[in-house]
């Protein structure tokens, strides 16, 4: 199966309605109402309710259950509520970071808050980036503020104080090549601005897309699992507005840039995922790239996909102690290592084809 075609298939019927629902220029009332045939809000996740508040504000001319619309309505100034609890907690550790003269980031939904200030966000926690040599007395600082830690890890750790959830970050991103040089180029290429009450960087529109693919790949392929993906829409959202509203992109840099942090494949399939979705957005020369280096990244992107099979089929296997579970562990490991065994011998032939191709 195609990596793309994989990774739909982890939507419900519903949601992917929904989604193309969104997308398209021209909805169709009969989709709405055959998804809204059985919708009971009360029972509705929240990220699905989620969507539908952007395809009633995006398409106007849709007809909604009177009943509906009130909750969509709610809906907004709930995330408009919880936004601001989250800056709240996000001013107080920032203040904080600013006597220490420890430079700050904005990083995924708070930077896109920032660059799409009238655009209802709903974000989990706030996310900041910090130099590594920062990291440590960063999360330390936090805590004299009466933040809790709930988890340290190697690229972020979480903190929380009452509903305010902070991440502070090391790494420009999950998974990337450690390259604190790379860091250094991000905060050298970011506007200090005046930010929801407090100073701090926002990076450039091109690494915020990094940002937010690279983000959005670990969370549904190599650390994720189908079952527990929370927020599968926003990440196509967000594309569609970034390239709305900034339509002269630096492709060239953008390319190398993910090259440079070991996400060039990521970066691409997610690209190709969005003109699935939403096709004659990207500029024509682009989806000819993506087309051309196709056989690269759904390999790459498979070859995740079955590495975190392993990972599962391993738990399973070994917690359940069966003979079937045992021989389908060692299965899926012998397609890993054929899969992994050409990729070695594909890869110096790839790379070579890359970087003498044209990229934008």
């Amino acid at each position: 199966m195609n990596s793309i075609k994989y990774l739909f298939s982890l939507f419900s019927v519903d949601d992917y309605k929904l989604l193309q629902l969104y997308f398209t220029d021209h909805p169709e009332q009969q989709v709405l109402d055959s998804v809204l045939s059985s919708f009971v809000i009360d029972n509705e996740p929240l990220e699905r309710i989620y969507l539908l508040t952007k395809i009633h504000t995006k398409h106007p001319e849709l007809l909604f259950p009177a009943k509906i619309n009130p909750r969509l309505e709610g809906l907004i100034k709930y995330f408009i509520v919880g936004n601001a609890t989250l800056l709240q907690g996000f001013n107080c550790i920032a203040d904080e970071l600013e006597k220490n003269n420890i430079p700050i980031m904005l990083m995924k939904g708070i930077a896109l808050k920032f660059y799409f200030p009238r655009e209802p966000r709903y974000m989990w926690d706030v996310d900041i980036l910090v130099h590594d040599r920062d990291y440590k007395k960063a999360i330390e600082l936090a805590v004299k503020q009466g933040f809790e830690i709930e988890y340290i890890g190697v690229h972020a750790s979480d903190l929380i104080k009452g509903r305010a959830k902070i991440d502070i970050h090391n790494l420009f991103a999950k998974g990337m090549l450690n390259n604190p040089k790379f860091t250094q180029r991000i905060f050298d290429d970011a506007t200090l601005h005046d930010c929801f009450g407090t100073r701090a960087y926002v990076p450039a529109i091109e690494d915020l897309l990094l940002i937010i693919i690279a983000n959005a790949y670990h969370n549904y392929f190599p650390y994720g699992f189908a079952n527990e993906i929370t927020h599968p829409y926003t990440t196509f959202i967000d594309l569609e507005n970034i390239f709305e509203k900034f339509p002269d992109l630096n492709w060239q840099n953008l390319f190398r840039n993910a090259d440079n942090i070991g996400m060039l494949y990521q970066f691409e399939f997610f690209l190709s995922a969005f003109n699935h979705l939403r096709p004659n957005c990207l500029p024509e020369d682009l989806l000819k790239h993506l087309n051309a280096s196709e056989k690269k990244w759904d390999m790459e992107v498979k070859r995740d996909l079955l590495l975190k099979d392993i990972k599962r089929k391993r738990l399973e296997s070994f917690n359940k102690k069966t003979v079937s579970g045992l021989l389908s562990y060692f299965q899926k490991y012998t397609q890993y290592f054929y899969l992994i065994t050409l990729y070695v011998f594909r890869m110096k032939k790839l790379i070579e084809k890359h970087h003498d191709s044209k990229v934008y």
